[in-house]
Parts: structure tokens; C-alpha cells; sequence
């Protein structure tokens, strides 16, 4: 027997609804199903006193989840696995939040000649295929930098770093793997120095895939179909599609014999 464990938001923090059954039913369980219910008892705990306000009590309370469910994951429980992946993706999606209001707090206000600049001639912060209103009232202004698929590691690592990205790995390894709240990169570099072979991106659930993909590629959404290769300023790159709306998962470049290694070897363990 396995006992389920639900998340939900109530009231402004996030309540476990679950209930463990008595000592002498947990010694029925194999010791995989007992490691599940037992990281699952700590995430309760950490839930139900996580900090909303709090970066670090959030990230602290995302790992113990993250724990509970890479044990029901081993364990087989599928329900069990479902339940604590719902929770890691909303702690995600609130650290994101956190993320972005902390990001727009620290925007230096622009004059208005600086304003009028950058209308003319676009941002070179932000990558091509994207553009923000500014201004009032407001006005378009477009973005002229590189995009994540036409930079090297170093660059691209510190664009990610700059939006609120958190990596997994250190710099110099062959894939790169970035997170923020819901979003996940995966880079796979041939050389440290020379773009992207592969950016796998898994964008924010309710984002079209198009929009994704344009971000990468700096070109018109429009111009983009699943499965087809489209004209960039790196040559004709391909564009795959990987899971199914509300949160799709986009391929650029050479990625038919893609094995994310961080996954792989959480696989083999």
C-alpha cells in the first residue's frame, strides 16, 4: 500500500495533504518505499514553515522536495513521484517570481535622451527577436544583442547568470545546465570558446514554443515549424519540439543524438 501526498497553495503557503498510515503498516514497505514517505515526512515539515517572502527559505525548501521526490522516483511510486514534482515545479515558479521582482527593483531609471536612444537605435542587452515597451507613452523598442544560440560558453553563461539563472554545472563542462523557477536550459558546447551545438530550453508553461525558439534564433516566430530548419544568422538551423503544450520543450541545432548526461547518469543510479 502507498499513501499519496498532494500539494496545494491555502491561504498563502503551501499545505501538504497527506497522512502517513501507522508505524506497523510502514514496516510492510521495502526500504525504497519507506525512503519516499520518509523524505516526503521532512518536506511536510519544510512546507508548511517555508517563507514566501524568502529567497533562501524557499531554495531551501525546494531541495528537501526535490529529495522526497528523487526517492519516490526510485521507488517506482508513481503518484507519489507526480504529486512532488507538482510541488517542485510551483516552489520553482515562486522562486521565479521572487526572481524577476528582485530584478525589476534594481532597473536604473533611464532619462528621457537615454530613452530616445535606445527607441532609435534598439537594446543591445537582449537578443534579437525580442522587443519591450518603454516609455510614455510607450514605444517600442527592439532588441539588437546576441542570441543564447550565437554565444560561447562564457558568454552565455553570463547572460543566463544576469536574468536570474542558476547553474548546475561548472564552467568549462561540456553541457551546461541553467535553471530559474520553471525554466531550464541545456547547452551542449563542442568548444568553450565557439557557440552552442544544441540549446534544449524548456520555457515557462503557457509560453508558445514559437516564442521560445524565436528568443534563441533571433528570427520572426512566423517564419518557425516543428521539425523544419530555418534561416539564421549562424546558417539553417533545425527546430524540434519535444512534449506537448502547456510547457513544451524547444531543440536548436544538432541535437538528434542529444543525451542529457545529467539525467542519464540519474538513470544509472
Amino acid at each position: 500500500m502507498s499513501e499519496k501526498l498532494s500539494f496545494r497553495l491555502v491561504t498563502g503557503r503551501f499545505a501538504p495533504g497527506w497522512v502517513l498510515a501507522s508505524v506497523a503498516l510502514l514496516g510492510c514497505q521495502s526500504p525504497e518505499v519507506k525512503a519516499c514517505h520518509t523524505a516526503m515526512t521532512t518536506s511536510q515539515g519544510a512546507l508548511l514553515s517555508v517563507d514566501k517572502e524568502s529567497r533562501a527559505s524557499v531554495e531551501s525548501v525546494l531541495a528537501e522536495v526535490e529529495k522526497a521526490r528523487d526517492a519516490c522516483k526510485s521507488a517506482g511510486l508513481k503518484s507519489e513521484t507526480k504529486s512532488t514534482e507538482d510541488a517542485v515545479r510551483s516552489l520553482r515558479t515562486l522562486l521565479e517570481v521572487q526572481q524577476e521582482r528582485a530584478k525589476r527593483a534594481q532597473v536604473k531609471p533611464l532619462s528621457p535622451e537615454e530613452q530616445a536612444e535606445l527607441i532609435k537605435k534598439g537594446d543591445p542587452s537582449c537578443p534579437r527577436g525580442e522587443a519591450y515597451q518603454l516609455g510614455e507613452p510607450p514605444k517600442l523598442v527592439r532588441c539588437t544583442g546576441a542570441t543564447l544560440f550565437e554565444m560561447d560558453e562564457k558568454a552565455a553563461r553570463a547572460a543566463l547568470e544576469r536574468d536570474g539563472y542558476r547553474f548546475l554545472t561548472e564552467p568549462g563542462d561540456k553541457v551546461q545546465k541553467a535553471e530559474h523557477g520553471s525554466k531550464t536550459f541545456l547547452l551542449e558546447f563542442g568548444e568553450t570558446s565557439a557557440p552552442p551545438i544544441c540549446v534544449r530550453a524548456l520555457a515557462k508553461p503557457g509560453v508558445p514554443w514559437q516564442e521560445t525558439a524565436a528568443r534563441l534564433l533571433g528570427v520572426q516566430p512566423q517564419k518557425l515549424m516543428a521539425g523544419k530548419k530555418v534561416s539564421t544568422k549562424r546558417g539553417e538551423v533545425l527546430v524540434q519540439i519535444e512534449g506537448a503544450p502547456p510547457q513544451e520543450t524547444v531543440l536548436v541545432g544538432d541535437c538528434e543524438r542529444w543525451v542529457d548526461p545529467m539525467a542519464q547518469a540519474a538513470a544509472q543510479q
